[in-house]
């Protein structure tokens, strides 16, 4: 593939494929398993901690 066109072949999920009117909540394995299902790629919030575990990142505002 040549120059960007990467990006735009496949979608992505941001913080997975969620529907909050269906009870699938961004950022939560629901939302991941929808977007692996639909053939979607999946950006999210991740970053290790010192000891080598993954943390994902929340919004300060949870109810969003």
């Amino acid at each position: 593939m040549s120059g960007l066109a990467w990006l735009t072949t496949r979608p992505i999920a941001h913080r997975g494929l969620h529907n909050a009117s269906a009870g699938v909540i961004e950022n939560t394995a629901s939302a991941f398993a929808a977007a692996i299902a639909a053939g979607y790629g999946i950006e999210t919030d991740l970053q290790i901690s010192a000891d080598g575990e993954a943390m994902r990142q929340s919004p300060l505002r949870l109810w969003r």
